[in-house]
């Protein structure tokens, strides 16, 4: 997707937010930055897309075996994170969320952009609390398979 084209989906944010103005830098990126994670959304005009990605929280040990099992079943039809994909970049080590969307949908439903954003903020939100210590520690608390932590348990 075109840079002044992602800029116009951008200005409404902008004005919800209460700032003036929300664009992407000369490398076709701006970075939004919630209570818990900093989300980067970038721009690429070569594959018509817009990139969402977020880093979490610092990969888990190799021996943290429930939240690498947590976050696989997560992405099983990216039913826990929002249409997104949960990854670790090992040269930073680090947990990443990422998730693409075509420039096509973007302008088949005006609103998507905003809607997917907000989607994607909170997923990640999820799982940057998922993986802190509190979010560990109430994770392996749990015995009952069928009973999972709600997303308003880490707003408190």
């Amino acid at each position: 997707m075109k840079a002044e084209e992602l800029n116009e989906r951008l200005a409404p944010i902008a004005l919800a937010m209460g700032v003036e103005t929300l664009a992407l830098d000369e490398e076709g990126a701006v970075t939004l930055v919630s209570d818990m994670v900093e989300i980067l959304i970038e721009a690429d005009e070569d594959s018509d897309s817009v990139f969402i990605s977020a880093l979490l929280a610092s990969a888990p040990p190799m021996g943290a075996t429930d939240i690498l099992e947590q976050m696989l079943r997560a992405n099983v039809l990216t039913q826990q994170t929002a249409g997104a994909t949960l990854g670790m970049d090992r040269d930073l080590n680090v947990v990443v969320l990422s998730l693409r969307l075509s420039g096509a949908e973007l302008r088949a439903h005006e609103p998507a952009f905003q809607e997917r954003l907000m989607t994607f903020i909170e997923a990640a939100e999820y799982w940057a609390f998922m993986l802190s210590e509190e979010g560990l520690d109430a994770a392996s608390a749990q015995t009952d398979e069928a009973h999972r932590i709600h997303l308003s348990t880490y707003r408190g």
